[in-house]
């Protein structure tokens, strides 16, 4: 275990079998005193990049799961599921096997950069009335969930073999593959679930980029290997390319590390905007604020940041 505070960013290979909560607990109990979170929960049954924040990372948990994310998925057809997966009771067949023409046509219906209606899938982790959907869902319970409006920013056809077909499609915050899979099916008038789910990118990061989660665990278990496992610890603010980022200079770090307001001019920010503020020199982040009346206020200060002494 170890003893000092850390912070930063895990890029954990997640494997099928555990979910994000289980994956996330595994390593919690190693990096004490430090805090831990993830950016986007992956089901069990999937893999693929799940981010972990360490320490001060936490505090930016809410920007990076507004980042783009990329998914790998397969969809089975003859066979729908009451989970739109494999893990489900199986609800309907058909023998119908939609064609690669068929299936090209209908996923260029989908406009890419778009923003699209969703319906929730029914077991989902979605709250109605203080209740998960899938804990209704699995009493037998009557309800209903709203479409929501989601970002799909491409989705291409990768293979296609005999009654499996796989795809790549890149989609923001909220954006359920299943749903995806289940209106695909429905368009082409067939049965089909999601057999295999793999999120392989999540902003700038890739699944080469990460580190299996096993292997990560045995770095911080074997206090010998824990000079590797900071070398796959990323940064606070290596995740933070596609944020809106202000620099300011360590006159106006002072200030809103004293919990004052600084004054920003010529600034195209809109009232009540966040952004995370960085030191113009060693590009460390430094604070989250709101802008407000031309200033900016800070929300919360990163604590790994050290103000250079006079």
């Amino acid at each position: 275990m170890l003893n000092d505070v850390i912070n930063g960013w895990f890029i954990i290979d997640k494997p099928q079998g555990i979910s994000s909560a289980a994956a996330v607990n595994k390593l919690k109990r190693f990096i004490k005193p430090s805090k831990i979170g993830h950016t986007g929960t992956l089901d069990p049954f999937a893999s693929g990049i799940l981010i972990a924040a360490i320490g001060e990372a936490t505090k930016l948990i809410d920007y990076v799961m507004d980042q783009e994310k990329t998914y790998e998925f397969s969809i089975k057809w003859g066979v729908s599921t009451d989970t739109l997966d494999l893990t489900g009771s199986v609800t309907q067949t058909s023998a119908v096997i939609p064609t690669i023409a068929e299936i090209t046509a209908c996923i260029e219906e989908f406009k890419h950069n778009s923003i699209i209606k969703q319906q929730p899938p029914r077991y989902s982790a979605l709250h109605i009335n203080g209740k998960r959907a899938y804990e209704m869902a699995r009493a037998g319970q009557e309800f209903s969930l709203i479409e929501r409006e989601v970002f799909l920013g491409g989705i291409r056809l990768v293979n296609h073999v005999n009654d499996a077909t796989t795809f790549e499609v890149s989609c923001g915050k909220g954006f359920y593959v299943r749903s995806l899979a289940r209106d695909i099916a429905n368009k082409l008038r067939a049965c089909g679930h999601v057999s295999y789910l793999r999120r392989i990118k999540i902003g700038k990061f890739t699944q080469f980029d990460s580190i299996k989660l096993d292997y990560l665990l045995q770095l911080v278990h074997n206090a010998c290997q824990l000079e590797m496992l900071f070398d796959f610890l990323q940064p606070v603010n290596a995740l933070l390319d596609d944020i809106l980022v202000l620099h300011i200079n360590e006159q106006e770090i002072r200030a809103l590390r004293q919990g004052k307001r600084i004054q920003v001019k010529n600034l195209n920010y809109r009232e009540g905007q966040r952004l995370v503020v960085c030191d113009i020199t060693v590009e460390k982040v430094i604070a989250v604020c709101i802008f407000q009346d031309s200033e900016l206020i800070p929300k919360r200060l990163i604590n790994d940041y050290r103000l250079k002494l006079k």
